[in-house]
């Protein structure tokens, strides 16, 4: 696969210049990687944790899309994966969990068509993985009017944060320079602060004090 190849490739490219350099120690690009796995790994473990809509999850699987087939795609499943295991109820986390595999084995699989390179295709992997396993468990039971239009939303949230994340990520897995940042990246940096924090709400400092929240309370007040 493509995408195996080029993760080896990296690893020769690193070794060889860490060897002509004469260090013994890790080279820049291997640190550099191993920040990038570390923040994805953090991100899927914090934003599985995410809740809307009563008992809705679907941000881990939003991110596990939007962070592609290599080492930091690996890092966001495992933290996703973690993530819904110790936070969600296990046949909640079973469902998001079962999402998020199949999510990234499309990318897997599809590395090489140029279809699923387009910005929103791996969007709609992910609302369309997340709908599958999420029908399972809708057709259980009576199914109301308003489960049916949380369901929709839900899905219709995952392709959209799917979206939004990739355009935050992207740029720091290619390691681009930092430049003028457009809009949609701006838009897309601000939602996944936003989901970050829905995601920290639920953990408590101290009693009734919510660190999500406390955070969302300081960056209203500083971008006032």
């Amino acid at each position: 696969m493509a995408a195996r190849e080029d993760f080896y490739t990296k690893l020769v490219r690193w070794r060889g210049e860490a060897a002509r350099a004469g260090q013994e120690g890790l080279s820049a690009p291997a640190v550099q990687l191993m920040a990038e796995v570390g923040i994805h790994l953090l991100l899927g473990a914090i934003l599985a944790g995410g809740t809307i809509l009563e008992d809705c999850a679907p941000f881990g699987v939003a991110l596990v899309a939007a962070s592609g087939t290599g080492l930091c795609g690996g890092a966001a499943l495992l933290g996703a994966g973690f993530g819904y295991l110790m936070l969600l109820p296990f046949s909640q986390a079973l469902r998001y969990l079962s999402a998020s595999i199949l999510t990234f084995a499309v990318a897997f699989a599809f590395y090489d068509v140029n279809l699923f390179r387009r910005p929103w295709a791996m969007a709609v992997v992910a609302g369309v993985m997340n709908g599958c396993t999420g029908l399972i468990y809708l057709a259980q039971g009576r199914t109301t009017a308003e489960e049916v239009l949380w369901f929709i939303t839900e899905i219709a949230m995952t392709v959209g944060a799917a979206y939004c994340f990739r355009q935050v990520l992207l740029p720091i897995r290619l390691s681009r320079e930092a430049g003028e940042v457009n809009d949609r990246q701006r838009v897309s940096m601000l939602v996944l602060v936003c989901c970050t924090l829905v995601s920290l709400s639920g953990l408590y400092l101290w009693k009734d004090v919510s660190l999500g929240r406390v955070a969302a309370v300081v960056c209203v007040m500083a971008g006032a």
